[in-house]
């Protein structure tokens, strides 16, 4: 605002609006824009049929003809610009005159971004959007008012980016720590820690692909090799392996990825894979930087959405984790059928190294060696000492609180969205009953819509609730703590879900070194490991310590 003319303007808009133009509302084509984004932070925003509730009560109190609007729903983010085909159409339909004015329910339902609001003021600074009304938000087209509205896009960008932040903060924690948050890589199955484990002959097969590069072979030529030798990558969610073909494109994105060579890029966030934890490179550096250019390092990284956790299933139960003694190399997993006469079919699970020139005599061995290792040590070495236990209460006690106040913190979001949705259905049902056909055209389908959101909100809330019951629970006494270790060699002898062991053991254990017929060697996770070495147990054969 620069001249005596700016001023008036926004003096005459501000004091008496009615002489601010001579624009007939009644007589302008409104598009009206609802949106919300079902795959981003902005799930929590108003509903979309609430926001055309709004908009159509804002209408009818300005003398727009109910003809007049045309609805565009969109439900796509707004954070970033040229993403949403509708807002991108709307645009267009405005500059080609099917639309003189927009209504909508906030500003930030037209743009989170400056480039899309840009755009908006870009129209009214030409008058070609002739009217921009908001449902929640008092606009005046005039220079203070459309300072005013460049302010609101602002916060609205600020906002938006503030909520990415918010679960970008949870990603990089999961990623700092080693875990890989998108589809496990070529050769990698995810553990439910979501850590990369060699995915057994799978995994071979990819280390061998990055040998055939260093050898000098084309591309074209690994492609083929794994196609020939049948690669899949590993499943998801428990589903069975499925045919992949393996292409020149995709071999050119892993031969550059430095994840196989034990170093995660994910944005501006660098993790040595190595020291996180015990990951088995398919690549040492020194092949890997043999068969890229340093500048192409960088650029190899491409990311993928992420996807569900990985759920463990019949054909995981160990995977990784048993190694060979002689070339210190993960054997590969599987399962062979037994036929008996008597006891019908049954599967015997093995593992079996498959390392080209390991000398080892007897390339197999049976899971139930593993098991049996297992479940004696267990037997042997109860960890639930009266240290141990102490140590236990102080972490549950604190972890317990800070569970709490995020679970008490959702419940009260809930609630506030349980509220809304009964508005809204209170709404949408006072619209229907007017029997009005072009309203009701326009809200078809909603009441559904906003009856099966209901669903998830109170299925949402009685979870919740159960999660902040059971936090409130008084920590286990010192006796349930020894009879849980104490029972855990007996359930897992008398739980035969290869799941619930392969899980439990996981919690454990860390890796079998074994030889040709027993386990030679193991690791041991924290804290478990730290009480192992320092002698904190219980000897279960005795009965005491």
């Amino acid at each position: 605002m620069t001249t005596p003319k700016d001023l008036y303007e926004a003096l005459v808009a501000f004091h008496k609006p009615e002489e601010a133009g001579n624009v007939d509302v009644g007589k302008l084509k409104y598009a009206l824009y609802a949106r919300k984004s079902t795959t981003s932070d902005e799930r929590q925003e108003r509903s979309i049929p609430d926001q055309k509730l709004d908009c159509f009560e804002t209408a009818k109190s300005l003398g727009i003809p109910r003809e007049h609007i045309t609805v565009i729903e969109e439900q796509e983010s707004a954070k970033e610009p040229d993403i949403r085909p509708r807002f991108k159409q709307m645009i267009e339909d405005i500059k080609q005159g099917k639309y003189e004015a927009v209504l909508t329910w906030h500003p930030d339902r037209l743009a989170r971004n400056m480039a899309d609001a840009g755009k908006i003021i870009d129209l009214l600074d030409k008058k070609i959007i002739k009217k921009l009304t908001f449902a929640t938000f008092s606009f005046e087209d005039t220079p203070m008012g459309k300072m005013l509205l460049g302010i609101s896009f602002v916060l609205s960008k600020q906002y938006s980016d503030h909520l990415s932040e918010v679960v970008q903060r949870g990603q990089r924690r999961a990623l700092e720590e080693g875990k890989y948050i998108h589809t496990a890589k070529h050769g990698y199955y995810k553990d439910p820690n979501d850590f990369l484990r060699p995915d057994g002959e799978y995994w071979i097969l990819i280390k061998r692909a990055f040998g055939m590069r260093t050898e000098g072979r084309t591309q074209e030529e690994i492609a083929d090799f794994l196609n020939k030798n049948r690669y899949t990558r590993a499943p998801s969610d428990g589903e069975n392996r499925k045919p992949y073909k393996m292409t020149v494109q995709k071999v050119s994105v892993m031969l550059r990825d430095p994840t196989y060579a034990g170093v995660l890029m994910y944005g501006g966030i660098i993790v040595n894979l190595t020291e996180a934890y015990d990951f088995e490179q398919a690549v040492s550096v020194d092949d890997f930087m043999k068969i890229n250019e340093l500048s192409d390092i960088g650029a190899a990284f491409k990311m993928v959405k992420p996807m569900k956790k990985r759920q463990a299933t019949k054909a995981d139960f160990l995977r990784g984790m048993v190694v060979c003694s002689y070339c210190q190399r993960p054997m590969s997993s599987g399962i062979t059928t037994k036929i008996n006469p008597k006891k019908g079919t049954s599967g015997i699970y093995y593992y079996r190294c498959e390392t080209k020139g390991c000398e080892r005599p007897h390339k197999s061995l049976r899971a139930r060696v593993v098991m049996r290792f297992v479940l004696n040590f267990l037997e042997m070495h109860l960890f639930a000492t009266q240290s141990n236990y102490e140590r236990f209460c102080r972490t549950v006690q604190t972890e317990s609180v800070k569970h709490r106040e995020e679970l008490e913190s959702r419940l009260m979001s809930l609630k506030r969205a349980k509220t809304e949705n009964e508005k809204t259905k209170e709404r949408i049902k006072a619209v229907l009953l007017k029997n009005d056909e072009t309203l009701i055209d326009c809200f078809k389908g909603d009441m559904q819509k906003v009856e099966n959101e209901a669903a998830d909100i109170k299925q949402a809330i009685n979870e919740t609730e159960d999660k902040i019951a059971k936090t409130k629970d008084a920590p286990m006494t010192y006796q349930n703590f020894l009879e849980l270790f104490t029972n855990t060699a007996k359930t897992l002898k008398s739980n035969e879900d290869l799941s619930y062991r392969d899980q439990t053991i996981r919690l454990i254990f860390s890796n079998f070194v074994v030889d040709n017929e027993k386990v030679a060697d193991f690791g041991l996770l924290e804290p478990f490991s730290d009480f192992f070495k320092q002698g904190d147990f219980l000897d279960g054969r005795a009965g005491g310590t």
